[in-house]
């Protein structure tokens, strides 16, 4: 009897051991998260941003979702944000180790993404990513502002983009190519805000679409044109 339960604990302790998640390393959360234009071999690759925002959606951990702003942690754009990663998952030259969604966004995890987020940020200089934890809370949005779902997650982030532009553009020394991005693009992204509001008033899902595409775009220059040196 004291062999069989010997034998019980022993298979108790083995299956225990097989289903805790596996831990990645750096190089793998850079291959896995890295920006869509960085090279697949770049060991110092710079973290995709959306990624970092939806992985702090799904860790299940109140202090890595402080500050995130309510329409990015909806159920809807939650799905959203993680069907745009799951590619990436299933892409043997991001993720050869084959880490799964749920191992990647237990928070000692998330919190190591956003650490080398930081690190890479804005060619290294520490910038936060958009709705990174910060110590002083975003303002609060005006009473009866339209929920624009996923959409809004991604307008979200550009506006973290464009404030960080603008940052760098009143920096010393300046980063040129910032301080000439930095007025179109708080520009641009309010006008993207307001047509956004517009097109959910009109339940216009394909224009919705296409302008939740430009503000991506719009990130894009803008994180371009931060990392540029000064």
């Amino acid at each position: 009897m004291r062999t069989i339960a010997l034998a019980s604990l022993a298979c108790a302790a083995a299956l225990a051991g097989c289903s805790q998640p596996r831990v990645p390393d750096d190089a793998q959360l850079t291959a896995l998260l890295r920006g869509e234009r960085s090279q697949a071999n770049d060991a110092k690759a710079r973290i995709e941003a959306t990624a970092v925002t939806c992985l702090r959606t799904w860790a299940g951990d109140a202090k890595l979702a402080q500050n995130l702003p309510a329409e990015v942690q909806t159920d809807a754009a939650k799905k959203a944000c993680r069907e745009k990663l799951d590619p990436w998952f299933a892409d043997a030259t991001r993720n050869p180790q084959k880490f799964t969604f749920e191992e990647i966004s237990q928070p000692a995890v998330v919190s190591r993404v956003m650490a080398l987020y930081l690190a890479r940020a804005a060619g290294g200089t520490g910038a936060p990513p958009p709705a990174v934890l910060t110590t002083t809370p975003p303002a609060p949005r005006p009473q009866g502002t339209v929920d624009l779902g996923a959409a809004g997650a991604t307008l979200q982030q550009t506006e973290g983009v464009c404030q960080r532009v603008q940052q760098l553009a009143t920096s010393q020394p300046a980063n040129q190519r910032a301080r000439r991005f930095a007025d179109f693009c708080v520009r641009r992204v309010a006008q993207l805000r307001a047509n956004m509001e517009q097109a959910v008033g009109r339940n216009d899902k394909d224009q919705l679409d296409k302008l939740a595409a430009d503000a991506k775009r719009l990130g894009e220059i803008g994180e371009n044109a931060a990392a540029d040196k000064p």
